[in-house]
């Protein structure tokens, strides 16, 4: 059973050009996974998006969905989502992998949606992240083929490089920690061990006894 989780941002943007789509209806068969049916991105950025899928695909092991859409028409966009994944079976040729990233430009909502498979790598904490400091800042101004291709980048580089950015921050800030509570250590260490060999030699010399001249 397909499940999937459900992050949405409202979002205050530029304003989008509206369409012919009152109500958007899910092609049955779509022909690639880049569809614009807002009508966002042009030719060459559409084929920007879907080569980071495709290197998403080849090296990361995820089938990704990129979606826009004029209108919600009152439908919760978690819904919108999962039909999307459902129908389209996003994640079949992935081992049940399988994401998308979906923005409604009436409504100024985005979403992430991933299946069970991908639960693990694309967690909520994730994708929240990923919504909030890399599609939302860039769909504010107005640069969509941006905010998706950056998107989709972060969970390349989390799943093949093994890191997310900001988890890479942590590490580095982890290691500096760490770097520095040796440094201070081996300071305190030295500064004991300097002490002790000065207590010692002053006890000698207390100790040690005047010759005496006969």
């Amino acid at each position: 059973m397909m499940r999937s989780i459900c992050l949405s941002f409202a979002l205050f943007f530029l304003p989008l050009p509206m369409g012919v789509f009152a109500y958007f209806e899910i092609p049955s068969n779509p022909e690639s996974f880049v569809n614009d049916y807002a009508e966002l991105f042009s030719r060459d950025e559409a084929s920007l998006i879907e080569g980071e899928i495709q290197d998403l695909y080849r090296n990361g092991n995820i089938e990704t969905g990129v979606v826009t859409v004029v209108s919600l028409d009152g439908e919760r966009i978690e819904s919108l989502s999962r039909r999307i994944l459902a129908e389209w079976n996003i994640g079949a040729g992935t081992d049940g992998r399988g994401m998308l990233l979906l923005l409604s430009g009436a409504d100024n909502r985005m979403h992430i949606a991933v299946t069970d498979e991908l639960l693990d790598t694309v967690t909520r904490a994730r994708a929240g992240w990923i919504m909030d400091k890399v599609m939302a800042p860039a769909f504010q101004n107005g640069e969509y083929a941006s905010g998706f291709r950056e998107a989709i980048n972060v969970v390349y580089r989390g799943v093949v490089i093994g890191i997310f950015p900001w988890e890479a921050d942590s590490v580095e800030n982890s290691e500096q920690k760490r770097s520095i509570v040796k440094i201070i250590s081996f300071v305190v260490f030295g500064a004991l061990v300097l002490f002790a060999g000065l207590a010692t030699r002053s006890k000698k010399e207390e100790v040690a006894l005047p010759e005496n001249n006969v």
